[in-house]
């Protein structure tokens, strides 16, 4: 992404729901790792939220279901440019980013079927939808990627015509 690219963002986050952060958080991290080198990120790769930093990562206002107690949950984030603030977004930036969600979103489906866990995303504070037993729930599915993906086919198409 070019550097003088000014536009507000938005942090697309997911949370484990697990009380034994410890026993999930290396092959959680691993995981991120490898799919950070798997591509070029528009802003940055997806990365864990950070227990040790008073700048964690992690939103203050963001309630999190109960079915964890940690202060620090395990889970982390992508910086996205935000489709909700500033001018519309240049289709590909926005296609970029689907295509950063969508990989870390399949990537979060592998690891809660091998896990049998529960991971839930937000955008900014918002919870936006989940994954359970690497099942994605209708808004996450429906709402997000399938909404997402329908105003991409419609911008790519609006671009065409315009060059046409």
């Amino acid at each position: 992404m070019d550097a003088d690219f000014n536009h507000p963002t938005d942090q697309f986050s997911f949370v484990v729901l697990t009380t034994d952060v410890q026993a999930f958080q290396p092959e959680l991290a691993e995981s991120l790792r490898l799919l950070a080198q798997s591509r070029q990120w528009v802003i940055a790769p997806p990365a864990l939220f950070d227990p040790e930093s008073e700048d964690d990562g992690f939103p203050a206002e963001k309630t999190v279901s109960d079915a964890t107690e940690n202060s620090h949950p395990l889970g982390g984030y992508l910086d996205v440019y935000s489709a909700l603030q500033g001018p519309p977004l240049p289709y590909e930036v926005d296609q970029g980013h689907f295509e950063e969600v969508s990989a870390l979103i399949q990537m979060l489906e592998r690891f809660s079927m091998k896990h049998g866990l529960e991971i839930e995303f937000y955008l900014g504070p918002e919870l936006i939808g989940s994954i359970v037993w690497g099942l994605q729930d209708e808004s996450l599915r429906e709402g997000l990627l399938e909404e997402w993906s329908r105003i991409l086919k419609v911008k790519k198409e609006e671009k065409e015509q315009a060059f046409a």
